[in-house]
C-alpha cells in the first residue's frame, strides 16, 4: 500500500511589514470597553501609527452613561487622566484588585532589560489594574516609557521604552 504526503509550504515575506517605533509623545489607541467605543480627534491613524501627543480621546458608552472620565489626552506617550468605562465594564482602578477584564499577557521585554509586575507574576493573566515596570540590566539604562498598567483588557500603553547603554 502507497502512501502519498503533501506537505503545505508557506511562504511569508518579512521584510515588507515592520513595525514602526513609538515616536516620543505618541500614544497608542486605547482598547474600547465593552458596550462602548473610542472616537479620537485625530481620526483613526494608519496601521502601524499612533496618536501625537494632544491628542484626545472621547468615551462613548451604548447607554450614553459612562464611569469615570469620559475623555482622555496624549501626555508625553501616556492617555491622561485613564479614561472611564461603560455599564457592564467596571472602570479599573489602580491597586490590581479592581473589576474588569484581565490583561491575557504583558508588553514585549526589552532586550538588556527586565518586566517586574505588581501582581509578582512573570506569567498572565494579570488582573485588571495591575502595573508592570521596566528595569533595565546593570550598564543600561531606560529610554522612554516604564509603566504601564492593565486596562480594560489590555496594557497601557502597550509597549515600553528600551535599555540603552548607559554611556550613550
Amino acid at each position: 500500500m502507497k502512501f502519498l504526503f503533501l506537505i503545505p509550504f508557506l511562504f511569508i515575506t518579512v521584510g515588507s511589514f515592520r513595525l514602526k517605533r513609538q515616536q516620543p509623545g505618541s500614544c497608542p489607541a486605547i482598547i474600547p470597553p465593552l458596550n462602548g467605543l473610542i472616537e479620537y480627534s485625530t481620526g483613526t491613524p494608519a496601521l502601524g501609527q499612533l496618536y501625537p501627543h494632544g491628542a484626545t480621546a472621547q468615551l462613548i458608552c451604548n447607554t450614553g452613561i459612562h464611569n469615570g472620565s469620559p475623555t482622555s489626552s496624549c501626555v508625553n506617550g501616556v492617555w491622561t487622566p485613564v479614561i472611564g468605562g461603560c455599564p457592564g465594564t467596571p472602570q479599573p482602578g489602580i491597586g490590581g484588585n479592581a473589576e474588569g477584564p484581565q490583561c491575557a499577557s504583558g508588553p514585549l521585554t526589552p532586550l538588556n532589560g527586565q518586566l517586574r509586575y505588581s501582581t509578582g507574576s512573570f506569567l498572565g493573566p494579570y488582573p485588571s489594574g495591575s502595573i508592570v515596570k521596566l528595569v533595565c540590566n546593570p550598564g543600561f539604562i531606560s529610554n522612554g516609557i516604564t509603566e504601564a498598567t492593565c486596562i480594560n483588557g489590555g496594557f497601557n500603553p502597550p509597549n515600553l521604552g528600551e535599555c540603552i547603554a548607559a554611556g550613550k
